[in-house]
């Protein structure tokens, strides 16, 4: 592993897993595995094979960016191919992740760019199945009717974001928003107020159906898309009494 300082392995290792690895990765192909620790960032990324595969197309992430307050975040991705993960020194003088795919091409990590060869990367997000119990405890386990649904967002440019809506279990929506550019992005020069300069709440789209349990799946997929969503608002209401509520997520 090439690393600039030190990372005590307690700092690592005191929160379980579970069963994380053995549900993404082939464990059985660790030994071909690449790790490394992306030491400007704050990343430990490994490289490997996804179940079911001997091609290392999946790439493990393991931030550490703000491990005192949320610990560490893991992210998984699987758009490329990482038959090779090592670190070379950039023009600046950063050792910054590269990558070699199956064809004996490389290529730079962490680019400003948000494509491959052209092709955009999927940025997609999942709320948990919730029957806002933890939000609202009189709606624990209760019959509820979907009104709207709004997000907020950091207006980075002009994207189609598009929301899936899960009620109990079944895909029975799908809603469109596009978020523009207004505004200023983030970062900006403080002093500023979130919500005021920065944050853009989108309209309401009207959002329809009954439901004990609901879940939003978020995505994007155009190339040099920058997708921030900062707040997820649903609009619901008791369907035997017709109490009306909203939630951010």
């Amino acid at each position: 592993m090439q690393a600039t300082g030190s990372v005590r392995a307690t700092d690592l290792s005191y929160r379980k897993l579970g069963n994380l690895f053995r549900e993404q990765i082939n464990t059985s192909r660790l030994q071909f595995a690449d790790l490394r620790y992306y030491s400007n960032r704050q990343q430990l990324m490994l490289a490997c094979s996804a179940i079911g595969t001997t091609a290392k197309n999946r790439l493990v992430t393991m931030d550490l960016n703000r491990r005192e307050d949320l610990g560490e975040r893991w992210v998984i991705a699987d758009r490329d191919n990482n038959e090779s993960l090592c670190m070379r020194k950039s023009a600046d003088n950063i050792l910054i992740p590269e990558f070699g795919d199956a064809a004996g091409q490389f290529w730079h990590g962490d680019q400003a760019s948000r494509n491959a060869n052209g092709l955009g990367y999927t940025f997609e997000w999942w709320t948990h199945d919730s029957d806002f119990g933890s939000l609202q405890p009189s709606w624990r386990g209760r019959k509820k009717n979907l009104r709207f649904v709004a997000l907020q967002y950091d207006p980075r440019g002009s994207v189609t974001h598009t929301l899936e809506i899960w009620l109990d279990g079944e895909l029975r929506q799908t809603i469109q928003f596009t978020l523009t550019a207004s505004g200023p992005t983030l970062p900006a020069v403080l002093p500023i107020t979130l919500g005021g300069t920065t944050l853009v709440n989108t309209i309401r789209r009207r959002a329809t159906g009954q439901f004990t349990r609901l879940a939003v799946r978020g995505y994007s997929t155009g190339s040099d898309q920058d997708v921030s969503i900062t707040k997820l608002f649903i609009g619901a209401e008791l369907a035997e009494e017709g109490t009306q509520g909203a939630v951010a997520a």
